[in-house]
């Protein structure tokens, strides 16, 4: 059972949209760019929020998935950093 509930992947779930300016990417960009890199849905609309309103734009936000652990996890480390060079 240990070992169960150490190998599943735990995300830290926001717990509200950070007020300030009006976010710059879409729903659909987050949504998106999750299936694209992440290869699933975000966890929840708060998720969606938080991203909306902590990235300026696509660029930043897909850095951001590139340099996941999540993401170096599925590809590996070298695969992740030469896909974070391609956006860079």
């Amino acid at each position: 059972e240990a070992a169960i509930k150490g190998s599943q992947v735990r995300r830290a779930q926001p717990t509200e949209a950070p007020a300030g300016p009006r976010p710059t990417l879409s729903e659909y960009d987050v949504a998106m760019g999750y299936r694209m890199v992440l290869n699933r849905a975000p966890e929840s609309s708060v998720a969606i929020d938080a991203h909306r309103h902590h990235h300026r734009d696509r660029s930043a936000f897909v850095a951001t998935l590139l340099s996941s652990n999540e993401f170096k996890r599925r590809v590996g480390d070298d695969e992740a950093a030469r896909m974070k060079r391609l956006f860079d």
